[in-house]
Formats: structure tokens, sequence, C-alpha cells
């Protein structure tokens, strides 16, 4: 049993060996070696903690048919999304998400850009219609597309998520949707979290580039349509990591963890934003780098979501806590929880989305008597 359990983790952690080849140098070099060969330079920004990084490059790069492809019409560069060398870069080409995918042209205009993509038959569709546009205004048709049908259907909720989801992901202007959005006030848990993505979006994008004035226009959005404290905190917490101020972004992390306020009237709403606080805890303990921290916090999180849990059940607490426990060198209390959550993951599989990122909690397994 134990070694079907284990076999059910190692799968998730093994290691990556690419097989696409990526030019060894940095941007300029990339560009201008690209030009010579008059080949379009894909671009891909990643973070090691990143789990859909860690899926495309093991899933999908070491695919022999895919380098082949890739070898005969692109010249790929791998970038430090979150270095700090590399911060100027991001903000010319207004990096906001990892991993973030572009294809730009040999006069250096961006054809293709994307956000998430998660898997390799995802991944060379990107590609070759990105080959199919070499010829085309690239980004630009589509943001005018996208804002005429934006503003022909203002009074249908699914049309904003429809333009908003391109301008996130796709044209990477999310704060053009966010002012096209300011008359609009969102009815309904799923309305009010896609407007919510928005404006995390924004937030990120405007740490990148340091506009805070960015960010108070999103605030003031937010009071206008209802959003408490919780969610803005959130939106610094985005702002401040990308602006690379950890001590400020520890601090809005903290404001949203110990918010006492009444919840939001809106279950619906109120549980995708702790859904979504809680999967992206892996990404937090990592850029914060202080595995306590984030412990503290997510015990604090779990008294306040008490209520919610028919909506992200106890168990998903218990296992992002057994992570932080090893971290931080508490490893009998970490195993102690991963004996009461083992049962439960093995009916409930799809938990394993909440983590994915599951080398610790393999080691405590292995560990175990």
């Amino acid at each position: 049993m134990k070694k079907t359990i284990l076999l059910l983790f190692i799968i998730c952690i093994s290691n990556t060996s690419f097989a696409v080849n990526f030019f060894q140098g940095n941007y300029s070099e990339a560009l201008a070696f690209a030009q010579k060969q008059n080949k379009p330079l894909f671009i891909y920004f990643r973070a090691e903690w990143n789990v859909s990084c860690k899926k495309m490059e093991n899933e999908a790069f070491p695919d022999s048919v895919l380098t082949k492809f890739t070898d005969a019409n692109f010249v790929l560069l791998q970038i430090n999304g979150v270095s700090e060398a590399n911060k100027s870069l991001r903000n010319k080409f207004g990096i906001g998400a990892l991993p973030t995918f572009l294809v730009l042209n040999t006069d250096e205009k961006v054809i293709k850009f994307k956000h998430d993509i998660f898997s390799l038959n995802d991944f060379k569709e990107f590609l070759e219609n990105a080959l199919k546009e070499m010829d085309t205004d690239g980004l630009a048709s589509l943001e005018s597309q996208t804002v005429e049908a934006f503003n022909k259907s203002r009074k249908t909720p699914d049309d904003y998520s429809w333009s908003s989801y391109n301008m996130i992901h796709i044209i990477n202007k999310p704060e053009l949707a966010l002012t096209l959005m300011s008359d609009y006030k969102p009815k309904g848990g799923k309305y009010k979290h896609q407007v919510f993505m928005v404006m995390l979006a924004t937030a990120k994008k405007a740490g990148i580039q340091g506009n805070v004035a960015q960010l108070n226009e999103i605030g003031q959005y937010a009071t206008k349509i209802g959003f408490g404290g919780r969610e803005f905190s959130m939106l610094k917490v985005a702002y401040f990591l990308e602006n690379q101020n950890l001590e400020k972004a520890k601090e809005a992390f903290l404001e949203f963890s110990s918010n006492q306020d009444r919840f939001n009237s809106d279950f619906a709403h109120t549980g995708l934003l702790f859904d979504f606080v809680l999967k992206n805890m892996p990404e937090y303990e990592q850029r914060f780098n202080d595995a306590t921290f984030a412990l503290t916090q997510l015990e604090s999180m779990q008294k306040q979501y008490g209520n919610f849990e028919r909506v992200y059940p106890e168990r998903a607490f218990k296992y992002h806590k057994a992570l932080m426990l090893a971290r931080s060198g508490k490893d009998d209390e970490a195993k102690a929880l991963v004996k009461e959550i083992l049962p439960s993951y093995a009916f409930v599989p799809v938990d394993l989305n909440y983590g994915e990122s599951l080398e610790e909690l393999g080691k405590i397994i292995e560990e175990r008597e």
C-alpha cells in the first residue's frame, strides 16, 4: 500500500528533461540571432515555484516531435520571470503572470501572447497559429475586435467575461478591461469573481511597472462594486509581490488572513476567493521565503473559513499545512497530518489539483515507518 501511495506522489515530481532547445544567451542576443535566421522569437517567462511551469516542462517540452517543429521554425528563449535582472524585460512586455508565452516577429512586434497554456496540444496550437499570423498586425487587430465586441455587449455578463479573458491572457491589457468595466456592477458570485480576476491581473501588471496610482484606482473600483477589505488585501499582495516589495506584500497578506469583517452575503464569491488563495499558497510560501509566516496565515484562514467546509474541505487545509510544517522543520507534526489525509485523498484524487507541488509531502510519506 505504501509503495502504491508513493508512486501516486512521485509521478507528479519526476525530474524534467527538456528536449526543446533554448537559446543560450540574453534577450538582445536571442533577438539578433532570430533576425539573422529570419525566424520568429519565442519567449517563455517562467518561475521555479510555479506549478503550471512545472506541468509544461514535464509534459510538453520533452516531446521530440515538438522539438523538431520548434527547431525548424523558431528561436526559443527561456527567461527567469522573477529575477531582478529581468525586471526591465518583464516591464517591456507587461508580464503580469507566470508562465507567460509570447512570439515576436523579426521587427520585434508581439504576434501572439498567452498566460495559461497547460498541455502539449495547446502549446503546439499556439505555435502553429503564431506562424500563420506572422504577416498580420497580431495583437493590435485582436484588441480592436475585442473592444468592439465588448462595447456592443455591455448588458450581458458572459460577454464581459469573454472579452476580459482575451484582454488578460491574450492581449495582455487587463487595465483596459478594467476601464471598460467602469460602469459594470457584477451580480452573483461567478461574475464577481471574474471581475476580481481582472483586477488581480491589473494589480500584477501595475506592480511590475511600479504604478501605485493604478493600484489606487483598482481599490476605488473594488469599493464601488461592493468588495470589502479581503479582496483589496489580496490585490495589494499581488501588486507588492510583483513590485519585489516582500515586506509590504506580507503586511497585505496579514490583513487578509486576520480580517474579522463579517463575510460577504454572496457565499459563492467568498468561497471562490478563499479557494483561489489556498490554491496559491505554495507560490506565496516560496515567494515570501518564509514557511513559518505562511503556516501562521494558513491557520488563521482556516479559522475564518470554517463555514465553507462544503466548498473547500478541511483535508485541503491539512494538505497545505503538512507542506508548511515540513518546510518549517516540524516533521513529526507534518507526518501526523499526512496519516490523517491519505485516506481522504485515496477517494478524492481531484484534491491533488490543489497542490501538485508534492515533493515535500512525498518525502514525508517516504520517511514514514
